[in-house]
């Protein structure tokens, strides 16, 4: 999730990768950004890793200096650095898919480059130091999804996480792990390995994202606090300061990446 109205007009998420049926394709999406300003953009967390390239795009539209990254599932807001000429492109992992890379717990709210990336995801290798265009770099780096490990399906972890999207966030560890009918303990462990964050603080996650959709569909700052579930506005104003950095009230315009059942 990348805020700034600036950056919006750069930034997209088409419907480039086509889905497979769930435990066949650990991509949820692939989007891009060519920056056109300069500025530190606040990106918000969404709970989910990315796989990510960032380059140089001269002014006859080659790429170079290309420089692999791996983001890990987070949880806290960080600002990123962009100049004119700065190309991105990502790969969204889908939640519960983080079980295809390296100790996928250690991933969380980190962020890897270069020799670091490549070792967590060595498919970026691939990728070509320079391409003569922005869309052929894209092209490339939707090349590297199919090469990408397939992670083995968990009944358990893509149960748990359909009921936290399904609730908008709104689930305990405790009754989520009875409604699945296993132990918290084990919930806990399972969401560490396949998704990278522990199921409540991922549970905080997308019901901060759904409180932020409330929010810019105009609704209250009370009114988003009964519909988001929050106890009442101190706590979703805490929320939204671990989250995000700001207020509920006092919310900077955002591009909110795609996220299902919010």
């Amino acid at each position: 999730m990348i805020s700034n109205q600036t950056l919006s007009k750069g930034y997209a998420e088409p419907a480039a990768l086509t889905p497979l049926p769930r435990g066949l394709d650990p991509v949820e999406t692939l989007w891009t950004l060519r920056a056109t300003v300069q500025r530190d953009f606040l990106v918000l967390p969404d709970g989910r890793a990315d796989l990510i390239v960032r380059f140089k795009i001269s002014v006859d539209g080659a790429c170079s200096d290309v420089l692999p990254l791996a983001v890990g599932p987070s949880s806290l807001p960080h600002y990123v650095a962009i100049d004119p000429g700065d190309g991105f492109i990502g790969i969204r992992l889908k939640p519960g898919k983080l079980g295809l890379l390296k100790d996928a717990a250690a991933l969380a709210d980190r962020r890897f480059s270069g020799e670091q990336a490549l070792t967590l995801v060595h498919e970026l290798s691939s990728l070509p130091d320079r391409t003569d265009t922005f869309e052929a770099m894209v092209e490339a780096m939707r090349g590297c999804s199919p090469g990408l490990p397939k992670p083995t399906p968990h009944q358990i972890v893509d149960q748990a996480l359909d009921r936290i999207h399904l609730a908008g966030g709104r689930l305990t560890p405790g009754p989520l792990a009875d409604a699945i009918g296993v132990n918290a303990r084990r919930l806990h462990r399972l969401f560490r390995t396949h998704v990278g964050l522990p199921p409540q603080l991922y549970a905080a996650v997308v019901r901060f994202q759904r409180a932020v959709r409330l929010r810019r569909r105009g609704l209250s700052v009370s009114a988003t606090a009964y519909e988001a579930g929050y106890s009442d506005q101190p706590h979703m104003s805490r929320a939204f300061l671990r989250h995000g950095g700001f207020t509920p009230a006092r919310m900077p315009d955002v591009q909110l990446g795609w996220m299902p059942f919010s």
